[in-house]
C-alpha cells in the first residue's frame, strides 16, 4: 500500500475490511457502534493505516468527511444496506 498518497479507493478497503471484521465479531448493524468514534479510535491507534482520513475536531465529536462519503459510497454499492447493516460483497 501506498502511504505516501493513499487513495480514497485504498481508503474505502481498509473500511470494507475493517467492516467486515466487525460483522466477524458479531457486530452487524452500524447503529450497534458510533461509526465517526469509531474510525477517529483507529486513526489515533494507527496512523498510517488511515493517512488519507481527516478529521474535524472543532465540533463536539470528531468528524470525518471522507468517512461520511466512503459510508455513502459503501450504502450505494449494496455493502451496507440504507439500515446500515454490513452486507459485505
Amino acid at each position: 500500500m501506498n502511504f505516501m498518497g493513499q487513495t480514497y479507493q485504498e481508503l474505502s478497503d481498509i473500511v470494507k475490511k475493517d467492516l467486515m471484521k466487525l460483522k466477524k465479531s458479531g457486530i452487524n448493524n452500524l447503529d450497534e457502534i458510533n461509526f465517526q468514534d469509531f474510525f477517529y479510535i483507529r486513526k489515533r491507534t494507527n496512523p498510517r493505516r488511515y493517512e488519507r482520513v481527516r478529521f474535524d475536531t472543532n465540533g463536539h465529536k470528531p468528524y470525518s468527511e471522507d468517512l461520511e462519503q466512503i459510508r455513502s459510497s459503501l450504502v450505494t454499492s449494496g455493502f451496507l444496506k440504507y439500515s446500515l447493516v454490513i452486507v459485505g460483497e
